[in-house]
């Protein structure tokens, strides 16, 4: 039961965070701001890199750095509940 309803909240989570983001584009919020953790981007999955203009050697483009975190604190992130 514990799993399904995880499932369910992570579910619900990503719904509400993607509405949140798509309404930030609609609303003209295009920042250029990808993710780093240890060698890997979010640059290697995207499908816009060709086209972003995002560069590390310019100055004012870095890279948000994504920290490694256990199930238990990427919950804790998302509802504030201690698991």
């Amino acid at each position: 039961m514990w799993q399904a309803q995880s499932d369910f909240e992570m579910q619900e989570f990503v719904k509400d965070k993607t509405k949140e983001v798509a309404s930030e584009i609609l609303d003209g919020a295009i920042a250029i701001n990808p993710i780093k953790r240890d060698k890997k981007t979010g640059c290697d999955y995207c499908n816009f890199r060709s086209v972003c203009g995002f560069d590390k050697r310019r100055k004012g483009f870095e890279f948000s750095n994504l920290p490694k975190m256990s199930a238990k604190k990427v919950w804790e992130e998302i509802d504030g509940v201690d698991r």
